[in-house]
């Protein structure tokens, strides 16, 4: 269990250090997202330039990841929650 809250913790310092890096940039050094095409699950074809200028969430995991199995739910609440606003 303190080996999970480890790799846990490790990884959200690893997120802020990499936010906070970037953010330190100048705006002009900031490229857009390259574009890149994905499939949803009910099969419908998306382009990652169609979200331009948008709040969109990339999250890479997989389902033999229980820490990522168990982060979905608040994932899809947060999801919910702004919704209205965007996200």
């Amino acid at each position: 269990m303190k080996r999970r809250h480890y790799v846990a913790l490790t990884g959200i310092a690893v997120s802020i250090a990499v936010g906070a890096l970037l953010a330190w940039q100048s705006p002009a050094v900031h490229e857009s997202a390259p574009t890149a095409a994905y499939t949803l699950l009910d099969g419908s074809q998306h382009r990652l330039d169609q979200l331009r200028g948008k709040v969109v969430l990339v999250s890479f995991w997989a389902t033999s990841c229980t820490t990522c199995v168990k982060e979905m739910p608040h994932i899809v609440d947060t999801h919910s929650k702004y919704r209205a606003r965007g996200y």
